[in-house]
């Protein structure tokens, strides 16, 4: 695109920001799971085809924990590999959350944990703590 061209369409978009936000808004509307497929799509690799078949395959079950998984809500997450963006499986906003912690390098974790115990040296009972790395 030439110079001329980009400055004739900056021009376009600062004169008409408001009708072309109000388009974009109504769009949005008519169809937010869209929006929300495109986007998953794009930041994690599953496709509304995968996300479905993912989520049949797991049993409606959250991968890592197995709690039920409420679909069309925020706390259904769609796992992937940040380093190879390549989608893992679908879990609740709580194992999401978690998987975070997973990602840090083992030293970064062991020394997490370590800090973690000089304050609480005896994990809840429930909890199982491995921190062999």
């Amino acid at each position: 695109m030439s110079a001329s061209a980009r400055a004739a369409q900056a021009r376009f978009r600062a004169k008409n920001r408001e009708a072309m936000r109000a388009a974009d808004r109504a769009r949005y509307w008519a169809s937010p799971q869209g929006k929300r497929d495109y986007q998953r799509q794009l930041k994690t690799g599953h496709s509304p085809e995968y996300f479905a078949q993912t989520v049949v395959a797991q049993g409606g079950c959250c991968a890592v924990c197995r709690a039920s998984l409420r679909l069309g809500t925020k706390s259904v997450h769609a796992d992937h590999d940040h380093h190879r963006n390549l989608p893992r499986g679908v879990l609740c906003a709580r194992c999401n959350r978690d998987m975070v912690v997973l990602d840090l390098p083992p030293e970064r974790l062991a020394a997490l944990l370590a800090y973690q115990a000089k304050f609480d040296p005896e994990p809840p009972r429930d909890y199982v703590w491995d921190v062999s790395v």
